[in-house]
C-alpha cells in the first residue's frame, strides 16, 4: 500500500515534467494490461498499475488544462466579455500615475467579431488601469484584450508560464476603460469579501505602508502591499517564508485548534484543528500553499481519527499523494520541495536518533535544517540569509504568539481590529530599526547559486554526518559539503563564445 501512494504520486508530478503529454488511450491500455498482470504477480503487477494510474491522472488534468486555454486565433483582439470578480484585486502603484488593478475573474467572452467564441466561462487574470474601483463578487461587462499564458524564457528567471498553469488561468489581458459597465454589486463568494473588507479596513487604519504591507500579508495572504524594496530586506533575514500564509501558518492554526480541542476529547482535538486550519486558509482565499498543507494536514488527521496504527511516515506519503492529485504541477514549486524536504530531514533525524529528549532532539534539527534548507533556497533564489536560522529563533515565536493570533483576531472581531493591528506592528517596525541600523554595517545576504549536482550533494553530505555514529566511513561526508561551493566547470572550451539572447518570449 506504501509503496502504491508513493509510486502513484510520483507518476501524477511526473508528467508536469515530461515535453509532451503521454496519450491517455495508451496509459488506459497500459492500466489494463498491469491488471491482468497482477492477477499472477501480484506486487509487481499492482505497482505497474499505480504508476499507469498516476500517469494517466496527470496526463487527463493536463489535457484539460491546455483545453482550457484561449485559442491563439482571439489573442491581441477586442473582445466583448463578462466577468465576475474572484477575489480582491491586488493594488499597485504605477510609477507614471494611477494604479494597476490586477484580479483573477471568471470571463464569458460574448462577441469575437469574425471569430468564434470559446464556450462556456474561463479563469482569467486581469489587469484594470483605470480609476473605478473593483470589488470581489461584482460582475463586470467590457472589452478586453487577451493573450495566451506565457512568460519569458530567459535562463534563471521567473518561470511566469508556470506560475500560471498552476492557477489555473486559461488567459491573460487588461480591461479596456471604454464601455465599461457594472452589472451588479457583490454576489455571493462570502469569503472573497470578508477579505475585501479587510484589506479596505486595514487601509484605514494603518498609516505605514510597509506595516500596512506586512498585516495584509499575513492577514489575508494579499502580498501586494508589499514593495519589492521591503520583500527584498525580509528576504535577507530570510523571513520572506513568514509573510507567505502557507504550511507554517496552517500548522500554527491547527496546533492551536488542537490545543483548545483536547477537552473534547481526541475527536473534538482533530476535528477542531482543521476547522482551525480550514478558516485561516479561507483567509488567505484557499492560496495554492494553504491548498496544499491543507491537504496535508487532512491526511495525517485522517489517519489519528480512524485510530489506524499506521507508521507516522505513511501519513507523509498519503499527504504527498493528496498534494499530487490536488496539484499536478506543484514540484515546479520551490514551497514543494522546502515543506516536504524540511518534514522528511525530521523524519530522517527521528529515526536516526531515537533515543534522545526533547530538547537535544530540537536542537539537532535545527542544526541540520537551517543549513540544508538554505541550500535548496540558494538554488531556487540565488543566495541565502546566512543570519536566517538566529533571526528565526525570535521570528518564529513572535509569529506563532503575538503576529498570527492579533492576526486571526482582527479578522474575526472587526471591533478589536484597529487595536489589534496596533499591537501587531509593533514587531514589525522594531524589526525595520534594526534594519536600518543595520544598514552598512553587514550584509546578511551571502550571493550563491550552487549547481543541482552540488545541492544534492551537499544535502547527501549534511545528512550523512547528521546519521547515527554506527553510520561507515562518516569522515567522507566532508568533501561532499564542499561541492556546493565549489566554482562551477567551465562548459565551454578555450576560443569558443556562447550567446544568451534575453526577452525570447
Amino acid at each position: 500500500m506504501q509503496s502504491g501512494t508513493i509510486v502513484s504520486a510520483a507518476a501524477v508530478m511526473a508528467v508536469g515534467w515530461m515535453p509532451a503529454l503521454p496519450p491517455p488511450w495508451l496509459l488506459l491500455c497500459g492500466a489494463l494490461i498491469s491488471a491482468l498482470f497482477s492477477v499472477f504477480y501480484r506486487r509487481p503487477g499492482l505497482t505497474l498499475l499505480c504508476v499507469c494510474l498516476g500517469l494517466l491522472y496527470g496526463s487527463c488534468w493536463g489535457e484539460r488544462l491546455l483545453k482550457q486555454r484561449l485559442p491563439h486565433t482571439l489573442e491581441a483582439q477586442v473582445l466583448l466579455a463578462e466577468w465576475r470578480v474572484l477575489e480582491p484585486p491586488q493594488l499597485q502603484q504605477r510609477s507614471e500615475g494611477g494604479q494597476r488593478q490586477r484580479f483573477a475573474a471568471r470571463v464569458t467572452l460574448l462577441d469575437c467579431g469574425v471569430h468564434a467564441c470559446i464556450d462556456g466561462s474561463r479563469r482569467m487574470l486581469l489587469a484594470y488601469y483605470g480609476d473605478l474601483p473593483l470589488r470581489a463578487g461584482e460582475r463586470w461587462r467590457g472589452e478586453v484584450k487577451l493573450k495566451q499564458p506565457r512568460g519569458l524564457a530567459n535562463p534563471g528567471s521567473f518561470n511566469r508560464e508556470s506560475w500560471l498553469a498552476q492557477r489555473r488561468f486559461a488567459a491573460t489581458g487588461y480591461v479596456r476603460e471604454q464601455a465599461l459597465v457594472r452589472l451588479d454589486r457583490s454576489q455571493g463568494l462570502p469569503v472573497q469579501q470578508w477579505r475585501q473588507r479587510l484589506s479596505e479596513r486595514l487601509a484605514e487604519t494603518v498609516p505605514d505602508p510597509t506595516r500596512r504591507g506586512v498585516l495584509l500579508a499575513l492577514s489575508s495572504g494579499d502580498r501586494s502591499g508589499l514593495s519589492r524594496q521591503d520583500w527584498a530586506t525580509f528576504q535577507r533575514y530570510g523571513l520572506n517564508h513568514l509573510l507567505v500564509i502557507s504550511g507554517l501558518h496552517v500548522g500554527l492554526a491547527a496546533g492551536l485548534g488542537f490545543l483548545l480541542g483536547r477537552i473534547g476529547g481526541h475527536y473534538g482535538a482533530h476535528l477542531l484543528a482543521l476547522l482551525c486550519a480550514a478558516s485561516y486558509s479561507a483567509l488567505a482565499g484557499f492560496s495554492l500553499p494553504t491548498l496544499r498543507a491543507l491537504a496535508m494536514l487532512v491526511s495525517v488527521q485522517a489517519v489519528a481519527m480512524l485510530g489506524r496504527r499506521a507508521p507516522p511516515l505513511y501519513g507523509f506519503w498519503l499527504a504527498l499523494l493528496a498534494v499530487a492529485l490536488l496539484d499536478p504541477l506543484a514540484s515546479h514549486g520551490a514551497g514543494f520541495w522546502l515543506s516536504f524536504g524540511a518534514v522528511l530531514v525530521i523524519f530522517y533525524l527521528r529515526h536516526m536518533w531515537p533515543a534522545l529528549d526533547g530538547l537535544r532532539t530540537a536542537i539537532l534539527v535545527q542544526a541540520v535544517l537551517a543549513p540544508g534548507m538554505g541550500l535548496l533556497a540558494a538554488y531556487w533564489y540565488g543566495g541565502l540569509g546566512w543570519l536566517a536560522p538566529l533571526v528565526n529563533l525570535v521570528a518564529v515565536p513572535v509569529l506563532a504568539f503575538w503576529l498570527a493570533p492579533l492576526c486571526l483576531t482582527a479578522a474575526l472581531l472587526p471591533p478589536l481590529d484597529a487595536l489589534c493591528w496596533e499591537l501587531a506592528g509593533w514587531p514589525v517596525a522594531g524589526f525595520m530599526a534594526l534594519d536600518q541600523l543595520l544598514a552598512g554595517q553587514l550584509d546578511p545576504w551571502l550571493r550563491l547559486r550552487p549547481s543541482l549536482p552540488g545541492v544534492l550533494g551537499g544535502l547527501a553530505g549534511l545528512l550523512w554526518l547528521a546519521g547515527h555514529r554506527a553510520l561507515p566511513y562518516r569522515v567522507l561526508a566532508l568533501p561532499l559539503l564542499l561541492l556546493p561551493v565549489l566554482p562551477p566547470v567551465a562548459a565551454l572550451p578555450a576560443g569558443r563564445t556562447e550567446l544568451a539572447l534575453l526577452d525570447v518570449g
